[in-house]
């Protein structure tokens, strides 16, 4: 079925033509080169347009619209939704809580007479136990000093298995909180379907720093219908070399001493469950094959319906779409001569003079046109009279002002020589008569 996830997005497939008429140009009102055929060749060149380009036109147009509608369409973002489909959910939801505490890397797991550390052993066994539960819905707690979920339940068994490889020693802290994990397991799995609800509890030690004490939180475990296998991990009995690695100076020693067994076996029968006790490898392995022999329970079916991206094809429909109206676009068309030369007569085309189609000279003018134009010419005659009058005018007392100065500077000299024939004193300052005769010859040479 097909189906979109943005239907909203399909409103705008007319937006093109709403812009186009609202953006519609009017009537060109500028001056045009007239011409007395010229809806005699319009009609003979939209004619011949029909015939050459009129299909190319509709092309192009088909083209552009298809491709508009692709792009809609790929911005509808389409999906292909398959049938539905019954996920096989039967199986338990199944908590696996695993002990990271310091004790874990003593080296006491023995195989092909090599010992090593208990956390190696339990990672190796536990992701095979998780490998064989298909079907279960499986989640991940380490705890140390604190408990922490490192995976919920999930189907996600890879994922389990590559976090339960990076789990180290030591990470959640040296100490061991056995209350404090059953009680994250119990927060996990109580929304869960009560006959599914499982814990497995792997440790190598005693409850030392929880804040829930163990017996505590299997009291509520078993209220919640969880059931709790616990698993006690490490070797009983261990030789510790003499002096500088000989036999001499060798002891025994149980490097399981710190185990509590009745605590993990109390929690065990509490809930309904049941406790192993893991000396080696085969021990620990058996422990988990045994409790991967439960009896799966058959859970409520979840449909899925599978969702098939098809963006790719409106995007590539509308990628060939533009390929074809861009090749159509840019095809050259050919035009008669005569159409060429009626290009030039187009009312919005700016042709320089000489270009221009030839035209038949004017006829002569009507009498009346005769007497508009000798009337026009008589008044340019009468205006070009008043203002040579008015530039006369002003020349003549431009001239007259300037003989005025003259006469004003030249009695000023005549009145300074006088004074100084009469000793008064004025003459006798000399750069102040100098200046007056420079001054008076100055103005007689501008008039003149």
């Amino acid at each position: 079925m097909l189906e979109f996830s943005w239907p909203w997005l399909a409103l705008p497939p007319p937006l093109p033509v709403v812009v186009r008429w609202l953006s519609r140009s009017g009537s060109n009102a500028g001056t045009a080169l007239r011409a007395p055929f010229y809806r005699d060749w319009q009609e003979l060149i939209e004619q011949q347009e029909a015939r050459n380009s009129g299909g190319s036109n509709a092309f192009i147009l088909l083209l552009m619209s298809l491709l508009w509608l692709s792009l809609v369409a790929a911005a509808c973002r389409p999906n292909w939704v398959g049938d539905p489909i019954n996920l096989p959910t039967s199986g338990r939801d199944l908590m696996l809580a695993v002990d990271i505490s310091g004790s874990m890397a003593q080296e006491d797991m023995v195989i092909n007479d090599r010992a090593l550390p208990r956390i190696t052993v339990v990672k190796a066994v536990v992701n095979e136990f998780v490998r064989q539960r298909q079907g279960d819905k499986l989640g991940l707690i380490l705890f140390g000093s604190q408990a922490y979920i490192q995976s919920p339940l999930s189907f996600d068994l890879q994922t389990l298995q590559v976090l339960m490889d990076e789990a180290q020693v030591g990470f959640a802290g040296k100490q061991t909180a056995i209350g404090d994990a059953i009680g994250f397991a119990i927060k996990r799995l109580r929304e869960r379907q009560q006959s599914s609800r499982v814990l497995i509890l792997l440790t190598d030690g005693a409850d030392t720093a929880s804040t829930l004490p163990p017996m505590r939180a299997a009291d509520l475990a078993a209220k919640a219908g969880i059931r709790i296998y616990t698993i006690g991990v490490g070797a009983t009995e261990m030789e510790i070399g003499g002096l500088f690695g000989s036999r001499f100076g060798a002891r025994t020693v149980n490097p399981s001493a710190d185990l509590d067994e009745n605590t993990l076996r109390g929690i065990a029968e509490a809930t309904g469950g049941q406790y192993y006790r893991a000396r080696n490898p085969a021990e620990l392995q058996k422990a988990y094959s045994d409790i991967a022999t439960l009896e799966p329970i058959e859970q409520d079916s979840q449909p899925l319906r599978p969702r098939r991206s098809l963006l790719h094809w409106p995007l590539l429909a509308a990628l060939v779409c533009a390929t074809l109206a861009s090749a159509a676009w840019g095809r050259p068309r050919r035009r008669r001569p005569w159409a060429q030369a009626f290009d030039r007569l187009q009312p919005n085309r700016t042709v320089p003079l000489a270009d221009r189609w030839p035209r038949p000279p004017p006829p002569p003018p009507t009498p009346a046109q005769l007497e508009i134009i000798n009337q026009k010419r008589k008044w340019v005659a009468g205006a070009d009279a008043a203002y040579a009058k008015d530039a006369r005018e002003h020349d003549g007392e431009r001239e007259r002002a300037a003989q005025a100065k003259a006469a004003s500077t030249q009695r000023t000299v005549i009145s300074v020589m006088d004074h100084g024939a009469k000793g008064d004193g004025v003459a006798d300052d000399k750069a102040a008569f100098e200046a007056a005769v420079a001054a008076a010859r100055g103005v007689k040479r501008a008039v003149v």
